[in-house]
């Protein structure tokens, strides 16, 4: 008997995360065997072209912003089932698809294709790729993204809600004028930005800024737009900036992205979340309201709240109790909602495409990446 407690103790003690090392090891393999079945899957639906390409959702049937956000979660999963013939053809796609200006998303035959996300995340994989990224692409990529930031070169003053962010990418507009804007498109250009090396000094980091401070509230929370009003889902049908958990997350990714990050603010947005703490529904979104908003972002949520939660714990920033359990409960989630092909879908989630599964599983796997850090 003695030996055997003794052997517990030492066990639990080897292990930062859970009780003892069977456990532990449950949670860890766990979230392995997930990730696998679902990289499996994503890898069984790349087209002989190297796209995906949605069958749920005519916008995105194109495969150009599917294929650059797959892609990313792939290779970001380091995992052994992704060869590089596999990820080389989904950028092999996507190059072809680039028009004069750079861009992704705007010669499509079938619509406009979210062009600020997709070629964000192309602009974000090719660093990668360093010699021809750095001679050929970067100043390209560069160029056409920091053109979409609605700043003076595009008629936008300081005052306005929509300064320092991006937004769809809306094609020809007039100076002065401003279309979709939201803190998703905005993270993900400052993320591929930041991957790519755009120096400290630019402006377009202080102009981004400005867009930050009008989205955050005194509580710490975040909505998603100053402008875009029926872009915040928490709204409570007053045009308020009504913090919640999915726009929450963003932020503080999106602070992590700054080369000069402002650390009171940041360490706001992580309390509110730590406060606000719920995997099974984005906290500060209302339920039974109009557009079903709690659901609908069931798994981006447990996404974006579980890469914040792995960078945030990486800096040191996350609470010893959090960090304890988080992972844990996101794999047991996911163990209850994985489809026998590997696949994650939303049945709910429609408005936001979760109930692709493609992007669904893509969604999932980006989670498994932050829970296997």
């Amino acid at each position: 008997m003695t030996r055997r407690i003794a052997f517990c103790l030492l066990s639990c003690g080897l292990f930062l995360f859970g009780g003892c090392r069977k456990e532990t090891t449950s949670w860890q393999q766990s979230a392995q065997s997930i990730r696998s079945h679902a990289i499996q899957y994503l890898i069984d639906q790349q087209q002989e072209d190297g796209s995906w390409q949605s069958e749920t959702h005519g916008i995105l049937k194109g495969g150009v912003a599917y294929t650059a956000y797959i892609t990313d979660a792939l290779i970001e999963s380091n995992d052994s089932l992704v060869n590089t013939r596999l990820t080389d053809a989904g950028i092999r796609f996507l190059l072809t698809a680039l028009d004069t200006s750079g861009a992704l998303g705007y010669t499509g035959k079938y619509v406009v294709e979210y062009p600020v996300y997709a070629t964000a995340y192309l602009h974000k994989i090719f660093p990668e790729l360093t010699v021809a990224f750095d001679t050929l692409l970067r100043p390209t990529f560069e160029h056409f993204l920091l053109s979409q930031q609605f700043n003076e070169d595009r008629g936008i003053n300081s005052q306005h809600p929509a300064y320092g962010a991006w937004g769809f990418g809306e094609a020809n507009l007039p100076s002065g004028e401003v279309g979709h804007v939201d803190l998703s498109h905005t993270r993900r250009v400052l993320e591929a930005l930041k991957a790519g090396g755009l120096s400290a000094d630019h402006p377009a980091w202080n102009q981004a800024s400005v867009f930050l401070g009008q989205i955050q509230n005194q509580d710490g929370g975040f909505c998603s737009s100053s402008y875009t009003l029926g872009a915040n889902k928490a709204d409570d049908q007053t045009n308020q900036c009504i913090s919640y958990a999915t726009a929450t997350a963003d932020g503080i990714l999106t602070y992590l992205a700054m080369p000069k990050r402002p650390e009171n603010k940041l360490q706001l947005a992580i309390d509110w979340m730590i406060e606000n703490e719920n995997w099974e529904a984005p906290s500060g979104i209302p339920p039974n309201r109009p557009g079903n908003w709690e659901k609908v972002l069931h798994l981006y949520h447990i996404s974006v709240r579980a890469q914040a939660y792995a960078k945030v714990e990486a800096l040191g920033l996350l609470p010893h109790s959090t960090a304890l359990n988080w992972r844990a409960n996101v794999v047991k989630i996911l163990l209850q909602e994985q489809a026998a092909d590997g696949s994650f879908s939303n049945p709910w989630g429609a408005p936001n495409k979760e109930d692709d599964p493609l992007l669904g599983t893509a969604l999932i796997i980006r989670a498994l990446n932050a829970v296997l850090k």
